[in-house]
């Protein structure tokens, strides 16, 4: 949040909260999540005293609870817009009514976020855009000197449509994201622009604006910027009164919620590996002891026979050195029908056979089991030291099923790599989005089971003072069109279906932003590419908790 979109003394925040605990949890998210800024925070339990306090004193949000003691959601909803409609609202409560969802656009609801899903920078986000929303909507009511002020102060696409559809205000903000003029837009038809957006979703939203004379809201509408990157708007239309109740016209205003919508699906998909690494983590741990004991008894199995064969090689050749009349000639004949029924010669060669494949194969889970052990290693708040090519072998063998039947993997991994500090789950979160991807890629070329395959090539080595990570495929290549939108969250050049445009996004994410790192790639069109990730590498004294006793979680230092 910048300290343009707030007063001087920061955001007074009123807390409606009926569980003194949430509401300090809430406080302590949002202080740590943004230190650079000032929070005041004004807490009550009940309707009745936030009311009474918003007559005697001033706030810039409310963060309300839809379950208090003296009102339900609605109630108190409909209380505070019918007092107080200029301070933006954003519901942060335990309910999951889908009901709600729908209300937020009718009530105006400037923001809705579950507790269990509530995160200091993504509320911090929220509040900015909810404060940045009702100021701009104040646009309607001010004098015309208070509204060229402030259609100058604020950082949302504003485009006015007369009468007669024709644009007749276009902003700052607007020339900037889309790089399209005033001069080049005033007076056009507003339908036959050229804007870069969903048409389909704003032109239905026009219509019901003018059909209903009232305001409508439209959640995550894509466009595309300038640099043809994509993002997504929330969008207000607000009907303009010419006359009595006919409508001349209205004001568009566009919020560019791209990094908000980005922070949840992260948040989201965090909370999901999260998941998914607790629950591998139990498998693992149940799977090992089972394998562990079978492991045990094939290899007593094999140890054994080897002393049984011993005793039978030793009867072997007491019957072939004995007379045959010193034998029961009965006992002689079941031996002999015994023999040609067994296939005992077959059997003493396999079963020693069959019982080693049994223990390559149940080491071969147990180096899958130890590989889910390190891949659902949670996320850490600081960084850790690991091995990074056991973590990448760990990687390797989790996407087997994805590579095994479109490529060889080829490993090039330095011995003489020393531990690096990172971030372990995040990290291997990445190297499996890359390794997917190259896959994936080369599949496009060799098909789901053909008979030729490609090939993934996965290095590292130290460069000066970065750990360089190097996932090579022999797969499409890049157009040159997308290489520059590649990183761009919702931007994808799979089918349909096949991906979401956010696994590169959140990779590069996370080695620029939280590793300060490097992530990039060299591609050839049907040749394949090469994605280069850069981690630094700092002095001794640089690794947090160096003076403590080193960790490897990935590797085999404890």
């Amino acid at each position: 949040m910048t300290d343009d979109m707030v007063s001087p003394s920061g955001v007074r925040v009123l807390l409606m909260e009926d569980n003194p605990s949430d509401a300090e949890l809430t406080k302590i998210r949002l202080r740590r999540a943004n230190p650079t800024l000032s929070y005041e925070f004004f807490h009550t339990e009940l309707l009745s005293d936030a009311l009474a306090f918003l007559h005697t004193s001033s706030v810039d949000v409310i963060l309300l609870d839809l379950s208090l003691p003296d009102a339900d959601g609605e109630e108190s909803v409909n209380a505070l817009q019918d007092a107080f409609s200029h301070i933006p609202i954003i519901i942060v409560s335990g309910s999951r009514e889908n009901a709600w969802s729908q209300k937020i656009v009718q009530l105006g609801i400037q923001g809705y976020i579950e507790k269990n899903r509530v995160d200091g920078e993504l509320l911090g986000n929220a509040i900015r855009y909810a404060i940045e929303r009702k100021k701009s909507e104040r646009v309607l009511l001010a004098s015309k000197a208070e509204n060229e002020q402030l259609l100058a102060s604020i950082s949302y696409v504003l485009i006015e449509v007369g009468e007669h559809d024709r644009i007749i205000r276009w902003n700052t903000t607007a020339e900037r994201i889309f790089a399209l003029t005033a001069s080049e837009m005033l007076g056009k038809p507003f339908c036959e622009s050229d804007i870069p957006w969903d048409w389909e979703r704003i032109y239905q939203g026009s219509l019901l604006c003018r059909e209903h004379g009232k305001p409508i809201h439209l959640h995550n509408v894509w466009f595309h910027r300038k640099n043809e990157s994509s993002g997504s708007f929330d969008v207000t239309l607000n009907p303009i009164h010419e006359q009595a109740k006919e409508i001349g016209g209205f004001l568009l205003l566009a919020n560019d919620v791209s990094e908000l919508r980005n922070l949840e699906v992260q948040l989201s998909l965090a909370r999901k590996m999260e998941s998914i690494g607790q629950l591998s983590a139990g498998i693992a741990h149940e799977i090992n002891t089972p394998v562990q004991f079978v492991r045990d008894n094939l290899q007593f199995m094999r140890d054994s026979f080897v002393d049984l064969q011993k005793v039978l090689d030793i009867y072997a050749r007491m019957v072939q050195t004995m007379p045959r009349d010193a034998f029961d000639p009965q006992l002689l004949q079941a031996m002999d029908t015994a023999l040609a029924v067994s296939d005992l010669a077959y059997i003493t060669e396999e079963i020693p056979k069959a019982m080693q494949q049994s223990l390559d194969g149940i080491d071969r889970v147990g180096n899958i089991v130890g590989a889910m052990k390190v891949f659902s290693h949670p996320g850490t708040a600081e960084k850790k030291l690991i091995d990074l090519n056991h973590a990448i072998e760990s990687t390797v063998m989790i996407a087997r099923n994805e590579w095994k039947y479109v490529a060889d993997m080829v490993l090039h991994l330095d011995p003489t790599l020393p531990p690096i500090p990172c971030f372990p789950g995040e990290l291997n979160q990445v190297l499996l989005n890359l390794l997917v991807n190259a896959a994936h890629a080369i599949e496009a070329v060799v098909g789901k089971a053909g008979e030729a395959k490609g090939t993934i090539t996965v290095s590292t080595h130290m460069q000066e003072d970065w750990v360089e990570i190097r996932i090579a495929d022999t797969g499409t290549g890049i157009p040159e069109e997308a290489g520059h939108k590649i990183f761009d969250p919702f931007f994808t050049t799979k089918d349909v279906g096949k991906g979401t445009g956010q696994g590169l996004a959140i990779a590069h994410d996370v080695i620029v932003k939280k590793h300060g790192g490097r992530l990039t790639f060299e591609t050839a069109i049907g040749q394949g590419t090469t994605f280069i990730i850069q981690v630094p590498y700092p002095l001794e004294s640089q690794v947090e908790g160096h003076d403590e006793p080193t960790q490897l979680v990935c590797g085999q230092r404890t």
